[in-house]
């Protein structure tokens, strides 16, 4: 298992964000906003545990 982590940066909108985390990781609101404030105030944040196969899979979408 693989932990995948999002990135804080200053270009992209928080909407934009967590609704990449609910749309491709299947996050539920209240956690994709959880995620995305983690980020945003401490540099990253767990998206969630992913085996290799998925998680390879998820950029590509």
């Amino acid at each position: 298992m693989f932990d995948v982590r999002l990135l804080n940066d200053d270009h992209t909108p928080m909407e934009f964000v967590v609704y990449v985390l609910q749309e491709v990781f299947e996050l539920e609101h209240d956690d994709a906003v959880r995620a995305m404030f983690q980020s945003h105030h401490e540099g990253s944040g767990g998206c969630g545990l992913f085996p290799m196969r998925r998680r390879r899979a998820r950029p590509r979408r």
